[in-house]
């Protein structure tokens, strides 16, 4: 049998034990939980813990006290509760006439059975209590949940508020009191367009129509007013009221106040829009650079060719005294590496503006690094730096643009011999590395500290702390512009260094073959 067997339980109240004792075992037998009781106090105490039905037999209402405290314990039951009775009786007017008075006066569910009765009978009358009882303990908790959900309601930060299909406002909870600052007890019986801005009106026709035809509204974000004027921003979710036949009675409304977060999304939109604007005007500004940048190394780059010619056809007159060759020599390399200078600031601008271009053929690695190195050698000797060139690798063929891959290495060879003080070495190589040709430029020089090993590849950046604290010549452009001239060839260029006067080497993979394209 269903239920929590405490308050299913059939209380036997019988002043012959064993009768009482007979009645429980034909229960027990029958699936029923039954439990004797011998007086008055416990009769009474049983029933305060809980109980399905009473089975009393008409001596039980001789026993003292008894009646009196069975009459307490009916009367103390809550509203919903009528404790179903079933008393065996053996007839008689005067008998019959006390039981219908008890009856009365217990205001709950009597059946008098008259003994001596069938079993079955007896059966059938405490199944029928039992089913009375069960029904009883429904409405306990439809009570129960009516009463848990007002209190949700009533402790919602938001407003809940229902109202008929026009409009009038049946219940208010204390979220709208907050939201809207009416009392309930202003609100209820009145139109809830008093919540409603003037120009916002003609929603409420529309939501009403919506919920007559049985939709619901979800997360519509509008606005109210509260009682003191002032606008609220509001989200709503509204839901149809249907009775038990099925008809739409009216609508129950949540309303949750959006203000913070309307305040939130209109701060990120400002900021957003700001955001924009800067980008705006950094790209503006990064265009202009980049345009300048260009400009200036034309003009620049001009004038100075012809300066550089002129220098070395005057270093090359004999009749010159040596001090005025040796200075047109200092000019003439100042002059070398202005233009060197100007060609970066030139490669860098067309980098920027995607404007560099490759002219692609079939390449030899070491060819080119021999080159990069003879050109190089001058600088080395005049510095005292050993140079050594170990060239390794098999597959040293590629498609690439021979000039620019020159002047890659030609950037890392003097960058070397830059940092690297007199009696130094430096080695170039280069190895095989399963499809890749590995080309590596090692010194013994200043090295590079760890946190500076991706610093030194950007525009600008000089190798301020690589040298000690000392600023060198040059912009800072060629390594950012080697690594673009390697990474258009699908390769990658690397530094490594274990730190200040650790030395350092920089490595250029890239994709090569065994023979030359072609073959």
């Amino acid at each position: 049998m269903a239920g929590n067997k405490t308050e299913e339980r059939v209380l036997i109240v019988a002043p012959v034990g064993q009768d009482a004792r007979a009645m429980a075992a034909r229960l027990g037998e029958a699936g029923f939980t039954a439990e004797v009781c011998t007086g008055a106090t416990d009769t009474h105490a049983a029933m305060a813990a809980g109980v399905g039905t009473l089975l009393l037999t008409e001596e039980a209402l001789e026993l003292s006290q008894f009646s009196e405290l069975l009459l307490e314990s009916l009367r103390a039951q809550p509203a919903w509760s009528e404790v179903p009775m079933i008393i065996l009786t053996t007839g008689g007017e005067t008998r019959l006439a006390r039981l219908l008075e008890l009856a009365a006066s217990a205001a709950g569910s009597v059946t008098l059975l008259e003994r001596p009765l069938a079993i079955a009978t007896m059966l059938r009358s405490v199944e029928v209590a039992l089913q009375s009882r069960r029904r009883q303990y429904q409405v306990r908790k439809l009570i129960q949940d009516t009463a848990r959900l007002a209190a949700i309601i009533e402790s919602s930060d938001d407003a809940i508020i229902s109202k008929d299909l026009k409009g009038i406002i049946v219940t208010w909870n204390d979220g709208a009191e907050r939201l809207f600052g009416y009392t309930a007890q202003e609100a209820i019986g009145r139109s809830i367009t008093m919540v409603i801005p003037r120009d916002r009106l003609n929603e409420e026709p529309d939501i009403l129509s919506r919920i007559s035809r049985g939709e619901r509204i979800q997360h519509y974000e509008t606005v109210r007013q509260h009682k003191n004027g002032s606008l609220v921003n509001v989200s709503l979710a509204v839901s149809p009221i249907i009775d038990n036949d099925g008809r739409i009675m009216g609508a129950s409304k949540i309303v949750r106040d959006i203000t913070e977060s309307k305040r939130a999304e209109a701060a990120l939109h400002d900021h957003k829009l700001r955001l924009e604007l800067a980008l705006e005007a950094a790209q503006a500004a990064s265009r202009a650079k980049d345009q300048f940048l260009a400009t200036l190394s034309h003009e620049l780059r001009t004038p100075l060719t012809p300066v550089l010619i002129a220098a070395a056809m005057l270093r090359e007159d004999e009749s010159l005294p040596a001090e005025v060759r040796s200075s047109l020599e200092m000019i003439e390399q100042n002059i070398e590496l202005q233009a060197q200078m100007v060609d970066d600031l030139l490669d860098l601008s067309r980098i920027t503006n995607n404007k560099l271009s490759f002219k692609m053929e079939p390449c030899d690695l070491h060819q080119i690094l021999q080159r990069a190195l003879e050109v190089c050698m001058a600088s080395a000797k005049a510095k005292g730096v050993m140079v050594t060139l170990r060239l390794e690798a098999s597959r040293r063929h590629l498609l690439g643009d021979p000039i620019r891959l020159q002047q890659v290495f030609w950037n890392l060879i003097q960058n070397a011999i830059k940092f690297t003080p007199e009696g130094g070495n430096i080695s170039v190589s280069s190895h095989d590395e399963r499809s890749q040709a590995v080309i590596t430029v090692a010194d013994t020089g200043r090295g590079i500290e760890p946190a500076l090993l991706e610093r030194i590849f950007e525009p600008f950046e000089q190798g301020h702390d690589r040298a000690g604290g000392k600023t060198l010549q040059g912009l800072g452009l060629g390594l950012a512009i080697a690594r673009r001239f390697v990474a258009a060839h699908d390769g990658t260029l690397k530094a490594d260094s274990k730190g200040r006067n650790q030395g350092a080497t920089f490595t250029v993979r890239l994709e090569a073959e065994l023979q030359p394209r072609g073959n």
